[in-house]
């Protein structure tokens, strides 16, 4: 029985028919659950950093743009999520003399991926996390839309 108060499982019961029906018509296996995105959705909501990420959406391949908020721009059911790529590196500015720092935590997610049981894949420094099989390459690694985040100091505007 599914959990309706998942944060992964709700959705309009259009949603869900749609998602049902181009699974259906597309011959897709899930490779992922509820349980295995709501592990990652919370680990993300609770680290320190949190990476970038888009998604492509089953029905209609939708690929979204680069985000970092894991909060309220989610796409939502992620029963409807073909794959979500996670940027690995973290960009820093060092004050006060603005040198930049990159930490690669790509080890760390791999790891996470793997404890949580979610089929993943890494080219260069995205990792694609599969929702359904056969797996989907398109645009992977990027090439379309990913911008680096603009760093700000946080007291530029005082």
């Amino acid at each position: 029985m599914q959990n309706p108060h998942s944060i992964v499982h709700y959705g309009i019961d259009d949603q869900q028919q749609s998602i049902a029906n181009a699974v259906q018509n597309g011959q897709w296996v899930s490779a992922a659950n509820n349980t295995k995105w709501s592990e990652l959705i919370t680990f993300m909501q609770n680290d320190d950093w949190g990476p970038s990420y888009r998604y492509c959406w089953i029905s209609n391949k939708f690929i979204s743009n680069w985000d970092v908020e894991w909060f309220g721009h989610l796409p939502y059911p992620f029963a409807g999520v073909l794959w979500l790529d996670l940027s690995t590196l973290e960009h820093q500015v060092e004050k006060p003399w603005g040198h930049k720092k990159i930490i690669d935590h790509s080890a760390r997610f791999k790891n996470l991926l793997i404890k949580i049981g979610l089929e993943f894949e890494q080219r260069e420094d995205v990792i694609r996390i599969w929702g359904y099989l056969p797996k989907d390459e398109t645009d992977f690694p990027p090439q379309t839309n990913f911008v680096q985040p603009h760093h700000i100091f946080s007291d530029t505007w005082k």
